[in-house]
């Protein structure tokens, strides 16, 4: 079943049909809209391609398997993001450090302001983003919750959304709330 709630989410609720009886099992979530559901009957898993707020707005796929009566979300933690099968290409209004590695201690390069540069996936878990810069070099950007406890910002520039303000670091991204 699919329904819509409150605050711009959505949902699906799954329930279980055995023995003539039927069971709620749980639900997803998503920021706005669901674009494809279905079953992948290789490897029984739920597929969803949803929209999420992480580290922008953008769509990303999620996996789901019933394991012991329960869903559980399969998808790795680092998930490509996009939008619906395009390229995050946004555009720097300050500069940003770029780290070599995950635990952000070896500078990679900064992003200057007005450079292009392509979102390439994103780790929620962990905190940070994989970006591509004009040149074509490949680094992370930490990020953390936004102290209001909505949206998203760079460690570097504290309290400041990622994108979406004046002062944000970032800005070009789509909108469709």
């Amino acid at each position: 079943m699919l329904r819509s709630t409150e605050y711009f989410y959505n949902e699906i609720q799954l329930y279980s049909f055995v023995n003539g009886k039927i069971k709620y099992l749980d639900k997803i979530e998503s920021v706005s809209d669901f674009e494809n559901v279905g079953v992948n009957k290789k490897t029984n898993r739920l597929e969803v391609i949803s929209e999420a707020d992480y580290p922008i707005q953008s769509a990303y796929y999620r996996k789901f398997m019933i394991l012991q009566g329960k869903l559980k979300e399969v998808t790795s933690d680092e998930v490509n993001i996009s939008y619906f099968n395009k390229k995050i290409e946004l555009t720097a209004q300050k500069s940003i450090d770029v780290y070599s590695n995950l635990n952000f201690n070896k500078k990679s390069f900064s992003i200057r302001p007005n450079e292009k540069i392509i979102f390439v996936s994103a780790n929620k878990k962990s905190g940070y983003i994989k970006v591509k810069n004009s040149q074509g070099k490949v680094g992370y950007i930490q990020t953390k919750k936004s102290s209001e406890g909505y949206g998203y910002e760079l460690k570097q520039y504290s309290g400041v959304h990622i994108e979406g303000d004046d002062e944000s670091p970032i800005t070009g991204a789509n909108h469709w709330n």
